[in-house]
């Protein structure tokens, strides 16, 4: 990843997909909290998905990740960041987040759809993809759709175990 995507991550851990930093909600965020959500945020994504860990432990490549799984696009990773905020960091409609705990386990539940590229008649099959199927389109509107669609799925149940 490049260092742009790692603080798009980083960003939308911290206030969403939606939500741009302006100057103002920059001078606000405060680094230590920043630091903490995303460590947080890549504690989950790397309980959750195996993957995620071969990698930090070195007996899978980035380069194999990026051939074999959804999670090797830094646009996927940007999505999970935006779910984990609704989930757990952001003020919810409903006034209850999840836990890391939670949201990890059902973060499991999507491990076996992250194989690249998607099918086309699986869960994704809806979702804005590049038309290679190896990773989602990375405008804005394509991100928040992609985050909407997983949140979705936490609240209705995953489509797979209906």
């Amino acid at each position: 990843m490049t260092a742009k995507n790692v603080a798009d991550i980083i960003r939308t851990a911290q206030v969403g997909a939606a939500r741009r930093v302006s100057k103002r909600l920059e001078d606000e965020l405060e680094e230590r909290k920043v630091a903490e959500n995303a460590n947080r945020f890549l504690d989950v994504m790397e309980d959750s998905f195996p993957d995620f860990a071969a990698v930090k432990e070195g007996t899978k490549s980035p380069a194999e990740l990026r051939r074999t799984s959804l999670l090797g696009s830094a646009t996927m990773v940007r999505i999970f960041a935006g779910v984990y905020y609704e989930l757990v960091i952001a003020d919810r409609e409903s006034g209850e987040r999840m836990t890391d705990g939670e949201a990890t386990d059902f973060f499991k539940k999507l491990v076996d759809q992250m194989e690249a590229p998607i099918k086309a008649k699986g869960p994704w099959s809806k979702a804005p993809f590049l038309d290679s199927g190896m990773a989602p389109q990375a405008s804005q509107g394509d991100i928040k759709k992609m985050v909407d669609i997983i949140l979705e799925w936490s609240e209705d149940g995953v489509p797979w175990e209906a």
